[in-house]
């Protein structure tokens, strides 16, 4: 009697968006205890089997996914093997000797759930198994390359849409206040990453005043509202609405970049500078020196939360790490506020891209 036999084994790598190890994000492995086995006869003399561990697997689009297995055949020799996809069709075909184990690494899955499946056959013979593998994604970037890159946010004030495919929150020009918040979705609370691009400058009377990149635990976007229209200017940057800017008691995460000096408010530095505050009150908890803040340069900036860990990269250099006792982040809604006074600058934001939530099309990785 002849035996063909499939065994598969699967291991995929961590998912970090950017390979930023500091940074995991909602997506999981989950092992399964069920097995799979299936027995195919063919005439009197011939039996072909195949069994394997069940597992299902989630990972980030573009990260490589590495799936062993093995077939063998009683009868020893050399075997044909494929390994397939239900989404994207054959992934690798190969010969190799009974028992000799068969490797696919690959990092070009399609988003979706795959059913992999190791096929082996020699003389007439054939044996198959397969594994479930997830590949999620990211929120898309938004670009705001056009005025419909708008839908689905809310401006407030004086931001508005720039025909150079950027958001313009104040203008160049004095006493001015603008927001802009998506009002569609909510970031998701727990641990997120957020990257966005930022220019500021240009401005007359030493610059000022700045701007800030806010996420507000608003129930709806009626108390998002309220909340945006009770905020201070001036130093504030149209998001203060909590210690020296107000009396109102909101959850929120701020990263802000401050062109004036407004001891005031906390301020412990006359230069530029980008700090970290929470819950609607500027008073900085962090706070990083940035002179050539004002030169209308863009500048590419990621902010990390994992647990109460805070950390900040401006154009990949670390600027900011620090922990916050007691923190959570409750997510919400997303935004950008800024202000100018007697001293102007453009305000200009861009290029905004999540990590929130690693989706897989038509299902959700429960954070």
């Amino acid at each position: 009697m002849r035996m063909l036999v499939v065994a598969m084994l699967i291991a995929c790598s961590s998912p970090f968006p950017k390979d930023d190890s500091q940074f995991s994000p909602s997506s999981t492995v989950i092992p399964s205890t069920s097995t799979s086995s299936t027995v195919v006869t063919t005439g009197d003399a011939a039996q072909i089997s195949a069994e394997i561990g069940s597992y299902d697997w989630v990972t980030e689009v573009g990260q490589p996914v590495r799936v062993e297995g093995v077939v063998s055949s009683s009868a020893g020799g050399e075997v044909a093997l494929s390994w397939s996809s239900d989404l994207d069709g054959i992934l690798l075909e190969e010969s190799l000797a009974s028992g000799e184990q068969s490797v696919l690494l690959s990092s070009s899955l399609s988003p979706g759930w795959h059913a992999l499946t190791l096929y082996g056959s020699q003389d007439g013979l054939s044996a198959r198994d397969e594994v479930d593998v997830g590949v999620c994604t990211w929120p898309a970037l938004e670009p705001f390359d056009s005025s419909g890159s708008l839908a689905g946010w809310t401006t407030f004030g004086d931001a508005s849409w720039d025909p150079g495919g950027w958001i313009e929150i104040t203008g160049n020009a004095p006493s001015r206040s603008g927001q802009l918040f998506r009002t569609d979705a909510k970031v998701n609370p727990g641990d997120v990453a957020i990257e966005f691009s930022i220019a500021t400058g240009g401005g007359v009377n030493g610059g000022a005043d700045g701007f800030a990149v806010s996420v507000i635990a608003a129930y709806d976007v009626t108390e998002l509202s309220s909340i945006v229209n009770a905020a201070g200017v001036g130093g504030c940057l149209g998001y203060g609405v909590a210690g020296p800017c107000g009396p109102m008691l909101v959850s929120a995460f701020h990263v802000e970049f401050d062109t004036w000096h407004n001891p005031e408010l906390g301020d412990t530095t006359v230069d530029n500078h980008v700090s970290i505050a929470i819950n609607g009150d500027p008073t900085p908890l962090f706070t990083a020196v940035v002179p050539s803040l004002e030169d209308l340069a863009w500048r590419d900036i990621r902010v990390e939360i994992v647990s109460s860990d805070i950390t900040v990269l401006m154009d990949g250099a670390l600027i900011i790490a620090g922990t916050i006792p007691g923190f959570t982040f409750d997510g919400g809604y997303i935004g950008v506020s800024g202000s100018t006074g007697w001293a102007t600058n453009f305000h200009r934001f861009d290029n905004l891209q999540l990590y929130d939530i690693c989706e897989i099309p038509g299902t959700t990785s429960t954070p």
